[in-house]
């Protein structure tokens, strides 16, 4: 949380949510030279024109704070959470379907993909249908459902959103290292297959010569 005054009024940022770094990430692109004042204004509620009364050494440290509140980092799952009323549960990724990997390689080719952030967490988190302690399970997926839902991940705290997204990045890095690796297993024996077929059909070669050989002695 970010405490500060202006003219003896307090303000406060307790936290930063997705639909608030879409709207930082629009300001820094489109408005650059207005950007640090209406993002001040935008989280802490506080009017332009009275941040624009701070002194260049007390608004510094003040956007340096928010700097770091909004600054990428590798924190812990959050499996559940509740969003404008409904508990979510993260997806187990060993049952992803392959409509679940559609969906995301499309919006991951998006040209607007950084935009589109709560509709991948409506895809990984999905409402919880059945709960026994801290298993659970979640509603099967539709992708209808999870596109119309898609907004309720717009209040997500970052903390979920950051947490979410490496987990799922891991989660990928991984897989792909394991499957280069088997493939790399798989392609080794198969070298190994083509080069002892190799060996067969020289040695094959070389004794059929040798005892072409002998016959012509023979002779």
């Amino acid at each position: 949380m970010i405490n500060f005054s202006i003219e003896k009024t307090g303000y406060k940022i307790e936290s930063v949510k997705l639909k608030d770094l879409y709207f930082i990430m629009d300001q820094v692109k489109y408005e650059p030279k207005t950007a640090g004042v209406n993002i001040v204004s935008h989280l802490s509620g506080a009017p332009a024109e009275k941040i624009k009364k701070l002194k260049s050494f007390q608004f510094a440290p003040l956007y340096a704070l928010i700097d770091e509140m909004i600054k990428y980092k590798e924190v812990p799952l959050k499996r559940v959470l509740n969003l404008n009323g409904t508990e979510y549960g993260f997806i187990p990724f060993d049952e992803l379907t392959i409509g679940e990997l559609a969906d995301l390689e499309i919006i991951k080719a998006d040209s607007r993909a950084d935009f589109l952030t709560h509709e991948v967490l409506s895809i990984l988190y999905r409402p919880i249908t059945k709960k026994k302690g801290d298993d659970y399970e979640v509603e099967e997926y539709d992708g209808a459902k999870c596109k119309r839902r898609s907004n309720d991940f717009l209040e997500a705290d970052l903390d979920v959103v950051y947490g979410a997204i490496f987990f799922f990045i891991t989660f990928i890095q991984t897989s792909t290292n394991l499957m280069l690796n088997r493939l790399d297993q798989q392609r080794q024996e198969e070298l190994r297959k083509e080069k002892q077929s190799l060996q067969n059909k020289n040695s094959f070669s070389i004794g059929r010569r040798f005892f072409t050989y002998l016959r012509g002695m023979i002779r």
